[in-house]
């Protein structure tokens, strides 16, 4: 008959085992009495040896109004680039329509290719001048106001802005990430 108190599970628990007993309590650890102590050292305005130094206080960067004086500059040029190079192309379909005349559809076709030119040339200008305002890339604004001059304008006026704002940026470097 099986033993009903104890079920059956294997080798090593059908032998009998003494009840676990815990091993005797020696004494109790008594904390030691509250000595006196020294005070920290003072270390000063220092961090303690084998600290790291404190970061630097950020500083804000140096901002002036010239490069954002030259990017409104390399606007005004990308928009008359736009509006020169529109009435360019604008007037190659003028022409285009009275080209009952030798040399006519060749000459709205050269102007069409001028406007198209233009307008690509006032977008360049557009990102120079973008860059120039955000002050991100400096080469970027050089570059815009570069191709800004021969964007040409109203008797010249895109050339000039061109030039000064070219100036602009050549001044204010250091102002660029």
């Amino acid at each position: 008959m099986q033993n009903l108190t104890k079920p059956n599970v294997g080798y090593y628990e059908s032998q009998e085992q003494p009840p676990y007993q815990p091993p005797p309590m020696e004494e109790q650890y008594q904390q030691p009495p509250y000595q006196e102590s020294y005070p920290p050292p003072d270390y000063g305005p220092q961090p303690p040896p084998g600290m790291p130094p404190s970061a630097p206080e950020p500083t804000a960067p140096k901002t002036s109004p010239i490069p954002i004086v030259a990017g409104i500059l390399l606007f005004i040029v990308a928009i008359q680039g736009f509006i020169t190079g529109g009435f360019l192309f604008i007037g190659g379909e003028f022409v285009e329509a009275y080209s009952d005349y030798p040399g006519m559809g060749t000459l709205a076709d050269i102007l069409k290719l001028c406007g198209i030119i233009f307008i690509i040339l006032a977008i360049i200008v557009i990102i120079g001048a973008i860059s120039s305002i955000t002050t991100k890339s400096w080469g970027l604004a050089l570059v815009g106001a570069v191709i800004g001059i021969f964007t040409l304008g109203y008797y010249m006026s895109g050339t000039l802005l061109s030039i000064i704002a070219l100036i602009l940026i050549a001044i204010s470097k250091d102002e660029f990430i």
